[in-house]
């Protein structure tokens, strides 16, 4: 598990993501004033990497920064709505 506590500011995680709900690799504090950046919110949501921040009502998805979207064979980023 990554811990907070290890991270400096300015620090960018690239977390793959988990398989299954329930399952926590990053500290649900990480994401809490975080630019979390997703490429399916529905996925992630339910069995990715902010699947417990968002159980426990720490994240929403409201809060997520960013999308991936995929053009093709490339990936795209698009800004969340406020």
């Amino acid at each position: 598990m990554i811990k907070d506590s290890w991270m400096k500011q300015g620090a960018c995680i690239s977390a793959i993501g988990t398989d299954a709900k329930g399952k926590l690799e990053l500290e649900t504090s990480l994401t809490k004033g975080a630019k979390v950046v997703v490429d399916d919110i529905t996925r992630v949501s339910h069995s990715g990497e902010i699947n417990v921040s968002i159980s426990e009502g720490s994240l929403s998805p409201e809060d997520v920064y960013a999308k991936l979207r995929r053009s093709g064979d490339r990936e795209s980023l698009r800004k969340s709505d406020p």
